[in-house]
């Protein structure tokens, strides 16, 4: 008897729908900067600025969202940087001074003293537009 109980529920948990729990946060960075502790160590999904002086120093921002940036750890993601990159080197000036870049980027949020740093996994949808920059 006791198996036959056993067998039931493993039958019923096996037949019950599966869940999906999505544990991506759909945020902007103005939200992180005001909640780094609640993101910390989270992964976390949002639309971004890219700036680089198109030498070593990349990172995210939102216009919205002034003194917050997230510098990007390129070493620990899995995103695929090459769409970007031939916007970076590719079209005007190297770097982002002449051109907005934007995307969507998915990734880790880990919480630094001032700002923060993402372990970036994922870049969809890049866009860019030129600025009239003055020499």
């Amino acid at each position: 008897m006791k198996y036959l109980i056993l067998l039931i529920s493993f039958l019923l948990s096996a037949c019950a729908p599966a869940r999906h729990v999505n544990l991506t946060h759909d945020v902007t960075l103005c939200e992180v900067k005001s909640n780094q502790n609640n993101y910390d160590g989270k992964s976390i999904s949002f639309r971004a600025q890219i700036n680089s002086d198109g030498l070593e120093n990349t990172s995210l921002r939102d216009p919205g969202c002034r003194d917050f940036s997230l510098s990007i750890d390129q070493g620990d993601g899995d995103a695929n940087w090459s769409e970007v990159n031939k916007i970076v080197y590719g079209v005007g000036d190297v770097g982002t001074a002449d051109k907005i870049i934007s995307a969507d980027i998915s990734g880790i949020f880990h919480k630094l003293p001032h700002n923060g740093k993402i372990s970036v996994s994922s870049i969809t949808n890049v866009k860019y537009s030129m600025i009239n920059v003055k020499h």
